[in-house]
């Protein structure tokens, strides 16, 4: 085994073991120390030779050493949503896990239900990360579903059991804050938790991506009135806005003018001599306008107010300054394999207790992407730790049905034979967050299916958990159901398309075969000939559909899976630093890595798919972010500049 497999398996073996040893204490109701853990706990040593490995400490070396590493991978544990409960008691700081803080209610999905929740997640992307492989076989695509958040698993916990969180809020400061949650609403592919302040009776929704810390669920439970049940249920971003909305003029070309990305409140003004057409549009505040305008900018022109077009200036001026800070100086955490993490490990856990009869070494292999040899080594590993933990704990109940000798070619492996007895009905192999995700998924095919089985799931959840979800209907760009059923009939379609990148439209024909939704926005995949190749279409940038025929010839084949998302041919790592504030516009994109730099700033290593790309990031992501990767240290300014001689 080479060096780096052996840190690998070091790394998730002590995590493993560190969950277990935290979900054990619960158990007992004695929570267990730092000093116990850096005392007794220990693993395998990684390489080892032969067949029986040597023990040894899972955490060695300098006090500051181990306490980092310790630190390390309770944050880990705490990124899949599991609560690290710090207890004092006699003068001991002790630490322990109620799985049930993560873990949801159990389903019994019907065989429809479970069809219709596998094309759902497989359609629209979500669960990518994790519950899609439960359901879905074969490749799951990365790309679609809402923007990742660690907030989800803990809030939606805290909803069930009616308890008060408290987290780190960023709207214009960053502040604490303490809330009664009552429900999560999404609207437009963003998540808001909605509940009441504490300390106040007002009814208040929180942004669930600027949250900047981790949420904390508190002992205390509470109870609200019905009238705030009501308000909660009524709650939507724009609620609470006690403000006058802020009515921004533009001008812009009569296509444009059908596309422009805001949305709603859209006021025409008419057109002008030179058949410009001006019209004004209500937004929340600056911040809503300025990201608005941004997306549109080579299209229209700003007429006012002036405070918008200083707010413009001000953040043009700042997009990808220059700063000191060398990407040598950074350093991201090692992760060889996305299969080398905790969360892989849980899902294939997960795996088998969804298989009452067993399932196969080789079948987890291909769900998850994974050689047999490395599931094999996961799955045997877990199996020795069950061993030397209480048995009575819920999640090392794994056994090989064959043998437990590791030469068996492609063994089954099941849950524990006494699991009905044992579990009943406190756990199941779902996490909070998957519950969510499959809720999010099936509430949006209701709009693109009428499929009786997607009702009957969504009731299932929502009698299981609570009503704690409400989902906006996604709107339908216009020309939705026209490459729907082009890909169904095979058809050739020319279409007028908006371009966000050029400041003219273009006529494409393009052979449609694929939509997916990210972030409450549709995109199709098509064959483009215009640039003889695989493209992705924005539908709402659409501006016309003009003709359709039969497909002439077959495209090439696609190769890209992931077509939404990935960097593809010619794509290539960039190193940005930024404040915690802006973390959001990064984590939209897939494969990010994080690295904290100080107090103030953090670090993502991102794949880019094109320089343009990142011209047009960079310039979301404005003030305080730059790039530190020396060959793309300019990106965005010149379009920042082009931008600000427009407006």
């Amino acid at each position: 085994m080479s060096g780096l497999r052996g840190g690998v398996e070091e790394s998730r073996e002590r995590k493993v073991a560190l969950f277990l040893t935290l979900t054990e204490a619960f158990e007992r109701g004695t929570p267990v120390t730092q000093e116990e853990i850096f005392a007794e706990l220990r693993i395998d040593e990684f390489p080892y030779k032969g067949k029986v490995p040597t023990k040894r400490l899972a955490y060695e070396g300098a006090f500051d050493a181990k306490r980092q590493k310790f630190e390390r991978d309770k944050a880990d544990i705490r990124d899949l949503g599991f609560q690290i409960e710090t207890l004092f008691r006699d003068d001991r700081t002790g630490y322990w896990i109620d799985q049930r803080t993560a873990y949801a209610p159990p389903l019994d999905f019907t065989d429809d239900e479970q069809r219709v929740v596998a094309v759902a997640l497989r359609v629209l992307g979500f669960g990518s990360a994790g519950v899609a492989r439960l359901f879905v076989d074969g490749p799951v695509p990365t790309s679609g579903g809402l923007a990742y958040s660690a907030a989800y698993t803990p809030i939606l916990a805290a909803l069930h059991d009616r308890r008060v969180i408290r987290f780190r809020y960023r709207s214009r400061t960053s502040k604490q804050r303490t809330l009664w949650p009552l429900r999560v609403h999404v609207d437009g592919g963003n998540g808001y938790v909605v509940g009441v302040v504490d300390g106040s009776e007002q009814v208040k929704g929180f942004r669930i991506n600027r949250i900047e810390s981790e949420v904390e669920i508190l002992g205390e439970t509470f109870s609200v009135s019905e009238e705030q049940r009501t308000l909660a249920r009524e709650w939507n971003p724009h609620f609470d806005k006690d403000l006058e909305p802020l009515r921004v003029a533009i001008e812009t070309n009569e296509a444009y003018a059908r596309v422009l990305p805001v949305g709603e409140a859209i006021v025409r003004l008419g057109s002008s001599k030179n058949g410009r057409v001006r019209a004004k549009i209500d937004f929340d505040g600056l911040v809503a306008a300025r990201y608005a305008l941004l997306e549109c900018a080579e299209h229209v022109r700003l007429l006012g107010p002036e405070a918008v077009k200083k707010d413009l200036e001000t953040w043009l001026k700042g997009v990808n300054r220059p700063t000191k800070l060398e990407e040598s100086a950074i350093r991201f955490p090692r992760t060889p394999s996305g299969t080398d993490t905790l969360g892989p490990t849980l899902q294939l856990i997960s795996a088998v207790y969804q298989a009452p009869d067993g399932i196969k070494a080789s079948a987890l292999a291909d769900r998850f992407a994974m050689s047999t040899e490395l599931v094999k080594s996961i799955m045997s590993r877990l199996i020795a730790l069950q061993l030397a933990s209480d048995p009575t704990t819920y999640l090392v109940q794994i056994e090989q049905e064959d043998d437990t000798d590791d030469d068996v070619p492609d063994p089954t492996y099941v849950r524990g034979s006494d699991y009905e007895a044992r579990t009943g009905s406190r756990f199941s192999p779902l996490l909070w967050r998957d519950l969510f995700e499959i809720n999010i998924a099936l509430h949006q095919a209701s709009t693109l299916d009428k499929d009786h089985a997607i009702t009957s799931a969504i009731a299932r959840i929502e009698e299981a958990v609570g009503d704690w979800t409400k989902v906006l209907g996604v709107v339908e760009p216009p020309f939705l159901q026209a490459l729907h059923e082009a890909i169904a009939d095979k058809e050739q379609l020319k279409i007028v398309y908006a371009a966000e990148s050029e400041s003219q439209f273009t006529t494409r024909s393009i052979e449609p075969t694929e939509i997916r939704m990210l972030n409450g926005r549709f995109f199709v995949r098509a064959w483009c000939h215009l640039r003889a190749d695989w493209r992705n279409f924005r539908v709402d940038r659409i501006v016309d559909v003009v003709a359709k025929s039969p497909r002439i010839n077959q495209p090439p084949a696609d190769t890209s899976l992931n077509w939404l998302s990935e960097a593809g041919d010619g794509g290539f790592d960039v190193v940005v630093v930024l404040p915690p504030a802006q973390r959001w516009v990064f984590e939209t994109l897939t494969n990010v890595q994080w690295a904290v730099v100080s107090d103030e700033l953090l670090a993502a290593k991102v794949a880019i798919r094109s320089e343009d790309f990142l011209d047009r990031l960079m310039l979301k992501a404005g003030p305080g972010c730059s790039v530190v990767t020396h060959e793309y240290a300019a990106a965005g300014r010149a379009l920042a500049r082009t931008i600000e001689k427009l407006l």
